[in-house]
């Protein structure tokens, strides 16, 4: 279910839509927490405005923009998804 994101204090550009996007099929745990705890919209927003500061970092100090974006998208907008974050099992003990 798509969250109703409305706040004007945390628009939402085409990067945020994505990252919600994004956050809602691969990170559905968190995406549900922070619905619930009324934190989706601005957690989403300081994710686009980190993401995008981060980039024009990086380019600034002379990464081409394909580098940048490579080095940048994965720390907050796009986080791999919970599967693949999740702790391995121990392995049971002999």
């Amino acid at each position: 279910m798509k969250a109703n994101l409305i706040d004007s204090r945390y628009p939402l550009d085409s990067l945020g839509v994505k990252i919600e996007a994004h956050w809602r099929e691969h990170r559905p745990t968190m995406y549900r927490d922070l619905q619930r705890q009324g934190r989706l919209q601005k957690a989403i927003y300081e994710a686009q405005e980190r993401t995008r500061d981060a980039f024009a970092e990086q380019v600034a100090a002379g990464a081409r923009a394909d580098e940048a974006n490579e080095a940048t998208r994965n720390l907050w907008a796009f986080p791999p998804s919970e599967e693949e974050s999740a702790p391995e099992s121990p392995a049971p003990s002999p």
